[in-house]
């Protein structure tokens, strides 16, 4: 098993630049773009 981790590109649109991908991993691929919520503590 590889430690790289590497980006695929599948597609990119011609007029806005968006681009869709895949980052593959160790652990897995993962699909691009993807909505990822992160969590924070807020200390008061």
């Amino acid at each position: 098993m590889s430690n790289a981790i590497t980006y695929e590109l599948l597609h990119e649109c011609k007029q806005t630049k968006a681009r869709r991908g895949r980052i593959h991993t160790p652990h897995g691929d993962i699909e691009t773009p993807v909505f990822m919520p992160v969590g924070t503590v807020r200390n008061s």
